[in-house]
Order: C-alpha cells, then sequence, then structure tokens
C-alpha cells in the first residue's frame, strides 16, 4: 500500500467522521466497517475457489455436507473424518480411468543387494573375515 493509498483512506475516513459529527449521527456504525470489509473479501474469496473446485453434483453435494457436518459437529475429530470420506467418496465416483498405477520402485542404493546380503551373511563381503 503506497503513500497516496494511505493518505486518501484517511481523508475518506476524516470526511466520512466530520460529516457523522456534523449531522448529529452516531459514530457507532464506524467500527463494522473493517471486519465487513475482512468479511467481504473472504466471501468473495470462497466463492472463487468454489467456482474452480465444485465441478459437478458430487463435488457440490461434499461441500455442502462437508459444511453443515463440521457446523454442527465441533469436534476435533470431524475434520479428518469428513476429508477422509469426502476422499473416498470422489474416488469411487471418479469416472477417469487408470486412477491408480502400479510404479516399481527401485532405489538407487540397491536396498535389495544389502538385504540379500545379510540374510546370506556367510557370502557377504560384509561380514568376511579373512
Amino acid at each position: 500500500m503506497g503513500f497516496a493509498s494511505a493518505y486518501s483512506d484517511d481523508i475518506t475516513f476524516f470526511f466520512l467522521t466530520n460529516f457523522l459529527g456534523a449531522t448529529n449521527i452516531s459514530q457507532e456504525g464506524l467500527r463494522y466497517i473493517g471486519p465487513m470489509a475482512v468479511g467481504f473479501i473472504v466471501v468473495g474469496g470462497a466463492y472463487r475457489i468454489g467456482r474452480k473446485v465444485v465441478t459437478d453434483k458430487v463435488t457440490l453435494l461434499l461441500l455442502l455436507l462437508g459444511g453443515i457436518i463440521t457446523y454442527f459437529i465441533r469436534e476435533p475429530w470431524i475434520y479428518p473424518l469428513v476429508l477422509v470420506l469426502g476422499g473416498i467418496v470422489s474416488i469411487l465416483t471418479s469416472k477417469e480411468k487408470n486412477l491408480w498405477n502400479r510404479v516399481k520402485i527401485s532405489p538407487p542404493w540397491g536396498l535389495s543387494d544389502y538385504l540379500w546380503n545379510i540374510c546370506n551373511w556367510e557370502y557377504s563381503s560384509y561380514f568376511y573375515m579373512g
């Protein structure tokens, strides 16, 4: 936020307080301006994210049920439960083909060779005493 923006905010607030004072209107309502601005920003952000995330009826249903459940059941264990159940429902209702891909893990440090040598310790160079 630059100097000009902060300066114009101060002038606007000064004008508003002077106007309300001159017209004998209570200035108690001004204390809600900050929280209202934060609320508008949060709602606008949630709406934008929601439009990108909610793509079909299943995700809309998951969003609504998750919100309702976590609103009424305010226990710490409910949040992980809702996340896991939502993930399971998303996977089961997904129409994507080959969702699970098998990957062969072959670490570069040769763990299988190391374990083979430990199991066959008499032939291992790790335990060779000669």
